[in-house]
């Protein structure tokens, strides 16, 4: 996997908006479980309540004209 960093955000219970750096984590070609046990050891790693978790389909072809 690889990780980068991204400007994130989120409204709290008050309204306010809080933000911060975000850690993006690009998990390809892996098991659900192995992607759980990730998920698991960054919101120890990072004291987090949370993880925004999005799932993609992708698919690759080669094109070579009409």
């Amino acid at each position: 996997y690889t990780v980068t960093e991204a400007n994130g955000g989120w409204i709290d219970e008050a309204g306010a908006l809080t933000e911060e750096v975000s850690l993006v984590y690009t998990i390809t070609n892996a098991e659900e479980a192995d992607v759980v046990s990730i998920m698991d050891e960054v919101l120890t790693a990072l004291n987090q309540n949370s993880i925004l978790v999005e799932r993609q389909e992708i698919s690759y072809t080669y094109y070579s004209g009409n």
